[in-house]
């Protein structure tokens, strides 16, 4: 009698549970990332031995460290994109799917992707609100659901970017650089101006580094010279 009872117990559980049970998966489980790449996670259906037609996937992520980008469904699936059917912002994602004709087992819904803003640990995780309908529209969505850790690093020295200084002056009346710009560009600390003319920048077009007062006192050896000559041909031919 007590086995008779044992037997028909157990038969009454066996046709009262649920003969599948779905699940939401998000892989990788774990990512490891530095701060400013992005991160993708694909999500998964697994309907068992359930023919699903509609997934509504509704997951919460760490809002202070990722920042979703989009969502791409998997190829066959149709989005509904109605209010409440679909959302990425203030730390949930909310995809909606119908696969037309259903599928039984795995099927990938769609791939997720963040940027990740900040340092930190964050998660995303496929929260109790989501539904996995079959053919009869019940939910057999069940159990303990898919979830990821995204770790992220601090970004390093090398790999932010910086923008550098810019050297900007005015000109003078013969066209040359502002003496002070100029001297900023070269990395000297000072530079004169005489007579409107830049001797920084002289010293640049003339070459070689050569003291401005070498050129002036070759200028004088020219201009002697050639008061000179014009003396002697003058006299030589009175």
């Amino acid at each position: 009698m007590k086995k008779y009872i044992f037997l028909t117990s157990l038969l009454s559980f066996l046709i009262a549970a649920p003969a599948y049970a779905s699940t939401l998966s998000v892989t990788p489980t774990t990512v490891n990332v530095t701060a400013g790449q992005t991160v993708s996670l694909t999500v998964t259906a697994q309907g068992g031995t359930a023919t699903l037609v509609t997934i509504d996937a509704q997951l919460s992520y760490t809002a202070s460290i990722l920042q979703p980008v989009s969502f791409n469904f998997a190829p066959t699936w149709i989005p509904l994109t109605q209010t409440g059917y679909d959302q990425m912002s203030g730390g949930t994602v909310i995809k909606t799917g119908g696969y037309p004709g259903g599928f039984t087992g795995n099927k990938v819904l769609g791939t997720l992707t963040f940027t990740a803003t900040h340092s930190g640990v964050a998660t995303v995780s496929v929260t109790n609100g989501s539904l996995a309908y079959d053919q009869s529209s019940s939910n057999t969505l069940s159990g303990t659901q898919g979830s990821a850790t995204v770790n992220v690093s601090a970004a390093s020295q090398n790999q932010t970017t910086g923008t550098g200084t810019t050297v900007t002056g005015t000109t003078t009346n013969n066209g040359a650089a502002n003496s002070a710009a100029v001297a900023n560009a070269l990395g000297s600390t000072t530079a004169s101006t005489t007579n409107g003319v830049d001797q920084a920048a002289a010293a640049g077009l003339l070459g070689l580094g050569i003291p401005s007062w070498v050129w002036w006192l070759l200028l004088l050896i020219v201009i002697v010279l050639a008061g000179g000559s014009w003396w002697y041909w003058g006299n030589k031919k009175a």
